[in-house]
């Protein structure tokens, strides 16, 4: 995607939050901060803005890109499910917008290291919180074929889910699966011949 049709979708989204100064928003996946840094520009003065984000990665990003030593920005490392709670600390009864764009971010996939992306023989990982106890590979390594055909089928929508599950439980009988390229190449191969280029 280019640099442009990047930039007219998040000034389309911040357009439609009608950022104005003394608003209150509230950016619920900072990411790289592209959102983030918009919406300041326009709360000023008067607006409070409060930014959250479970990827510590992008609450680094938050502390290098945003002004973050004047009392109206609060930045949060945290999950949005958890807005009430961030807000009563805070002291705010209600919000002029929100803003939550869902998915991995740019940098997740390209420059996390955690394997979100297949085209990387990365650690498999894919934490979006790293503070969580749990890896990809934890899960690999411990759940039953059903239960892995579960999440594939339900968050990857594969249509061979249970003979990828199978495959994987039969794989790590032989060595570890610890990395997302391992993964990848065993979901693929799980695939019939006939049924991977349709």
């Amino acid at each position: 995607m280019s640099t442009y049709h990047v930039t007219a979708m998040r000034d389309e989204a911040v357009d439609m939050l009608a950022c104005r100064p003394g608003k209150i928003i509230v950016d619920g996946t900072l990411g790289g901060c592209g959102h983030a840094r918009q919406i300041c520009k326009l709360i000023v003065p008067g607006g409070t803005f409060i930014g959250i984000d479970q990827d510590q990665d992008a609450i680094d990003q938050a502390h290098r890109v945003l002004p973050i030593d004047v009392p109206w920005i609060h930045i949060v490392h945290g999950n949005f499910v958890d807005l009430p709670l961030f807000l009563s600390q805070l002291g705010i009864n209600a919000v002029d917008g929100i803003l939550i764009d869902i998915g991995l971010s740019l940098h997740q996939i390209e420059a996390s290291g955690r394997g979100f992306s297949f085209n990387r023989d990365e650690p498999l990982d894919m934490r979006m919180d790293t503070r969580e106890a749990i890896t990809a590979a934890d899960m690999v390594a411990s759940m039953s074929d059903r239960e892995l055909a579960g999440i594939f089928s339900r968050y990857g929508e594969e249509r061979w889910a249970m003979r990828s599950a199978r495959h994987l439980v039969a794989a790590r009988k032989v060595a570890p699966i610890t990395t997302s390229g391992q993964l990848a190449r065993l979901v693929v191969d799980a695939v019939p011949a006939a049924a991977r280029f349709q």
